[in-house]
């Protein structure tokens, strides 16, 4: 990747992996559900649990370097660790 973005005159990149344990993960999927039951328009994803199985199933570990992002931690402390991260 960051050949990639050297060739094309990107500089530097960071990569940002996002983990969430199977639970979150799951009542996250049955919380969009029921949201897109009472709001059909809202529907952003086909996503369900057997789905997600399938593709934690056909997931390929991210090679170092990357920074691991745990996002059940909240978006205020991930912003932060985020910016820590880029500008140090």
């Amino acid at each position: 990747a960051q050949a990639g973005a050297e060739e094309a005159g990107a500089g530097d990149i960071r990569i940002f992996r996002c983990i969430a344990d199977d639970k979150d993960i799951k009542r996250r999927i049955a919380e969009r559900r029921k949201d897109e039951e009472s709001t059909p328009e809202a529907a952003v994803s086909d996503i369900n649990w057997a789905l997600y199985l399938e593709q934690k199933a056909g997931y390929e570990e991210i090679e170092p370097p990357h920074i691991i992002i745990d996002s059940t931690e909240g978006t205020k402390k991930n912003l932060k660790s985020i910016v820590e991260k880029i500008f140090g």
